[in-house]
């Protein structure tokens, strides 16, 4: 929920507030959201060069709390944004942010991102690390608890890119930046208290060796023939309430095929992208290059549509 409170509204922050141009803010939030999908590698190699997944995610996580903690300063003191432009200034015209505004506010937006790349990379396997894979009982568990990580995943996504941005659009950016930031305290306090009950894999030495010792093995067996099980096959299933009824019609013990999700998804994503396209297009008359702040009442899907379409 942190990371799309922030990317799914940033652009219009840095337009409306920091008074950035449209193309300048739109490059800055690429090139944050690029650093935010590959510190993961970084994040990866040293859990299993160094910390492990733990220390790894518990030193991450404070680091990322960090940065949403500064974030959150920096859009909630006066002194740390450009005054707001006057009735009847033109965009171009308005105060820009100072060297030092914009610097506490991006040295912010990358502390997050060296938090982020070891929370993502480790969250995931740390929970995989708690089931047994050679026990039928917790395999199935490690299978239930990937559903319920996942469908968390979409609801904090969901809030953030509805709840959240409207706070932040409606009520003040202090506010819609502190609730990500409560949330991710919450979370963080949470994962600690369960310390004593988790099993802990100890570092394994640099990873560069292992997936090279990969592409050896699937040399080896490219032409080793696919299990004609389907319960041999790995796949995720919606254990709650989707596969007993839907099982029941496919006859397969997963609910559906793989392919049959990635269809699924597929079509979901092209109503969304058609709800943006219909959106943008019936507003885009109001747009003008140069409306004044009082003018400008775009919102986040009419100026950052792609990241409605992400969720």
């Amino acid at each position: 929920m942190a990371y799309f409170g922030i990317a799914s509204n940033l652009v219009v922050y840095l337009t409306n507030k920091l008074h950035e141009g449209t193309v300048e803010s739109s490059n800055n939030v690429n090139n944050w959201s690029g650093s935010i999908w590959m510190m993961p590698l970084v994040g990866a190699y040293v859990a299993d060069a160094y910390l492990g997944r733990y220390w790894t995610f518990v030193i991450s996580s404070c680091i990322y709390l960090l940065g949403m903690c500064l974030l959150t300063l920096a859009v909630s003191l006066p002194s740390l944004s450009p005054p707001q432009c006057a009735q009847g200034i033109l965009d171009q015209d308005c105060p820009k942010a100072s060297p030092f505004q914009k610097g506490i506010f991006f040295l912010a937006l990358y502390i997050i991102s060296i938090g982020t790349g070891g929370t993502k990379a480790n969250i995931s396997t740390l929970g995989a690390d708690q089931f047994d894979e050679f026990d039928a009982k917790e395999r199935s568990y490690k299978l239930s608890f990937f559903n319920w990580w996942f469908f968390s995943i979409f609801v904090g996504v969901l809030f953030a890119s509805t709840f959240v941005v409207y706070i932040q659009d409606n009520v003040g950016w202090a506010l819609g930046y502190a609730l990500p930031t409560i949330g991710l305290t919450i979370s963080i306090l949470m994962f600690l208290v369960g310390t004593p009950f988790y099993r802990h894999k100890f570092p394994s030495g640099s990873p560069i060796t292992r997936m090279l010792q990969v592409y050896v093995a699937a040399l080896r067996k490219c032409k080793a023939c696919v299990p004609q099980d389907p319960k041999d096959l790995h796949e995720l299933i919606y254990d709650c309430s989707f596969v007993p009824v839907i099982r029941s019609y496919t006859r397969n013990p997963r609910g559906i095929t793989l392919l049959q999700r990635i269809g699924v998804g597929l079509v979901v994503h092209v109503i969304v992208m058609f709800y943006v396209y219909n959106d943008v297009r019936q507003n885009k008359p109001n747009l003008k290059m140069n409306s004044t702040p009082s003018q400008d009442n775009s919102t986040i899907s009419q100026s950052n549509p792609q990241e409605i379409a992400k969720c």
